[in-house]
């Protein structure tokens, strides 16, 4: 039996990217622990003769702690996403965004297009400042 979702149907918009995000995040280090332990001796050790399906790789220490781990950080991710003060964070956060007044596309072009000529101006400056403390620099050294 599957536990209950905690304010189901709320928070939709922030609750997923928290889980993907958090979910790739956790199958990176899936594969990087899969990676590690194929180095092992023992991790690389085929079981049983079994291939598994799709990839057609043999069944190996390696894999099946990766699995493992796999199927208790799925479980961490879901309780902890489904903790109520989580939820609460979530649907709050998502709730004072729908308040946001967001900038049209021509008042973003703008403040894009100032924040690209700020950058311009400050990198000249601060490679005109550079070229003239090492020349200084080189001639008193």
């Amino acid at each position: 039996m599957l536990p209950a979702i905690y304010r189901k149907g709320q928070g939709y918009i922030t609750r997923v990217p928290a889980a993907v995000c958090i979910g790739l995040l956790a199958f990176y280090g899936v594969i990087q622990l899969y990676s590690y332990l194929v180095g092992f001796d023992w991790g690389n050790k085929a079981i049983g003769g079994f291939a598994i399906p799709i990839v057609e790789q043999p069944l190996n220490v390696a894999f099946i702690v990766a699995a493992v781990v796999t199927i208790i950080g799925g479980t961490a991710l879901f309780r902890f996403l489904n903790r109520p003060k989580t939820v609460d964070l979530l649907v709050d956060t998502e709730t004072e965004l729908r308040k946001v007044t967001w900038p049209g596309w021509p008042e973003t072009i703008n403040a894009s297009v100032v924040v690209v000529i700020a950058l311009i101006i400050i990198s000249l400056y601060l490679a005109a400042v550079d070229f003239v403390l090492s020349r200084f620099f080189g001639v008193i050294l």
